[in-house]
């Protein structure tokens, strides 16, 4: 049986507006046709650097950074830990993507797939899936 891949993101932000500062980047491809006990088929995670995302006019809000510094020190350690400029991440998550527009999921219409597309056009690149398979989780 063929699989039909979709891709799941989950970002973490310095900000809820659509052009934040990402701080990491989750994603999984996953089957939706695949009687497998497990339909995850590959994974990908990344840490950003907050100040490169800054640096290409990305969004860090007040409101949100008190918020990430009211979460356990732990937490913050490990979006700070590895993390890698803005247009790395982004280039690693397209070579982890692959050429082929999957179906990709965000959590809100207005969030992870839009924040994403729009750190892509910050730093001048074209985000892996076109604008047809962008999915939204909360109204799955």
């Amino acid at each position: 049986m063929s699989r039909l891949l979709n891709v799941m993101l989950d970002l973490e932000t310095m900000s809820t507006a659509s052009n934040a500062a990402i701080v990491s980047i989750g994603a999984v491809k996953f089957s939706l046709n695949d009687d497998a006990p497990n339909p995850v088929v590959d994974t990908f995670y990344c840490t950003v650097d907050a100040r490169s995302c800054k640096g290409v006019g990305l969004e860090i809000s007040a409101a949100t950074v008190d918020w990430w510094a009211s979460q356990p020190r732990e937490v913050m350690d490990s979006l700070r830990k590895d993390a890698l400029p803005i247009q790395v991440a982004l280039k690693k998550f397209s070579q982890w993507y692959g050429s082929t527009s999957l179906p990709t999921w965000g959590c809100g219409a207005s969030f992870d797939n839009v924040i994403i597309a729009n750190a892509y056009e910050a730093i001048g690149m074209t985000r892996p899936w076109k604008y047809w398979h962008d999915r939204c989780y909360r109204t799955m």
